[in-house]
């Protein structure tokens, strides 16, 4: 009876950890997913449409005179 329940318990316990590992791995993937929703380039409008205001400073222009006096 004892030689029977050896393989029945490794059998158990490594469909146990089988499955605990794919658990894992899933909340690692839908978390990671999560995370590139949050940051996929559709996000970066506003409300009303326009971009957000450090993104609106960057663009305002190349020469660093104009944009500090676009900035003002």
């Amino acid at each position: 009876m004892l030689t029977a329940a050896i393989p029945i318990f490794v059998f158990v316990a490594v469909s146990c950890l089988a499955f605990l590992a794919g658990v894992l791995l899933d909340q690692r993937s839908a978390r990671a997913r999560l995370i590139r929703e949050r940051l996929a380039p559709e996000d970066l409008t506003g409300a009303d449409g326009d971009a957000p205001a450090l993104l609106r400073d960057a663009m305002l222009s190349r020469i660093p005179a104009f944009d500090t006096l676009l900035r003002r």
